[in-house]
């Protein structure tokens, strides 16, 4: 299933974070998804206007590129979440770490310095490491902007390609959302291809031979 907001407690969403492994089974599975929108635009063919290709099934790699896109873009609300929830905890770590500060200054007695030294030097490495799942996860939500801006740029001409309509099964929705074209949610993953193993051996993510027809960016 799909780790979203649902899983994330208004009391304390950092450690609800934590405690059900939410937030790196969510990068884990949205690289996932990027490498999967990737492979499909890897082979997408040369396609003219009136949507004619020395690719027999062009119209089909189209329609599996918009539903990994569409698949990576429902990820993005649970990503920002996620990105809130760390940067809550960042800054709740840094008012600690002056609180501990603070205190350790207070003090005379050698002893009680050193206990202080000791928390403040812990709290230092849990700030590292809240910021570093920060940066992380920022660079993350980067990367899949990027990813989706490009997908977005290689469309079938003839608008939505065939099977990718809403109420086919395993369609992607065809609402627009604030993330642009692959706004909306996420298609339902379909049991089985429908497009035969010719088709899904061109999509396998250790896909390095090219295809025979070339790729979209060199469209005539």
């Amino acid at each position: 299933m799909m780790p979203g907001p649902a899983h994330i407690s208004r009391e304390d969403p950092y450690q609800r974070l934590l405690v059900n492994e939410t937030l790196s089974s969510l990068v884990a599975a949205t690289k996932r998804n990027i490498e999967k929108v990737r492979s499909a635009m890897r082979v997408l063919p040369p396609v003219k206007e009136d949507g004619s290709s020395d690719c027999p099934f062009a119209e089909q790699l189209f329609y599996k590129k918009e539903k990994a896109a569409r698949e990576l873009q429902a990820r993005c609300p649970s990503l920002q979440e996620c990105l809130g929830a760390v940067e809550q905890e960042c800054a709740k770590r840094n008012r600690e770490r002056g609180r501990i500060g603070a205190d350790a200054r207070a003090v005379m007695l050698p002893e009680s310095q050193n206990h202080y030294q000791d928390a403040l030097a812990a709290q230092n490495a849990r700030c590292r490491e809240v910021a570093q799942q920060r940066q992380e996860l920022a660079q993350l939500i980067t990367q899949v902007e990027h990813v989706l801006q490009e997908a977005a740029k290689e469309k079938w001409p003839l608008g939505e390609p065939r099977g990718a309509t809403p109420g086919d099964a395993g369609a992607p929705e065809k609402s627009e959302g604030p993330g642009g074209q692959y706004g909306g949610s996420a298609p339902k993953s379909p049991t089985a291809s429908s497009f035969g193993p010719e088709l899904d051996g061109l999509l396998h993510t250790n896909q390095v031979t090219p295809p025979p027809w070339g790729s979209a960016g060199s469209k005539s």
